[in-house]
């Protein structure tokens, strides 16, 4: 869970610094949050938190069918900032649980 939420990038960075990856207790559902929803044409934005403190923000793009399509994320760390963007070239969505 800590790796999909908190990213494979992330974690590495810490290993390399002797650090466990974040979360790795399994209290990651508590410790990374979103909220500060907001939407216009750029797509959905939103506030990225770790244990409650603000960390970074990121924008969903959405297709014309409503699927996501681009997210561009910036997170701030003690020594910089890091800028992700991510495209999807196809997105499935799983309604049966």
């Amino acid at each position: 869970m800590g790796l999909a939420r908190m990213g494979v990038l992330h974690n590495l960075a810490r290993l390399t610094e002797a650090a466990p990856p974040d979360h790795s207790e399994g209290g990651v559902r508590e410790g990374v949050t979103v909220g500060g929803f907001a939407a216009d044409s750029e797509g959905i934005s939103f506030d990225l938190m770790v244990d409650g403190e603000p960390v970074g923000s990121a924008t969903l793009q959405l297709d014309e069918n409503g699927l996501p399509s681009v997210r561009r994320q910036s997170v701030t760390f003690p020594d910089g900032e890091m800028v992700v963007t991510e495209t999807y070239r196809s997105v499935t969505v799983n309604t049966s649980q």
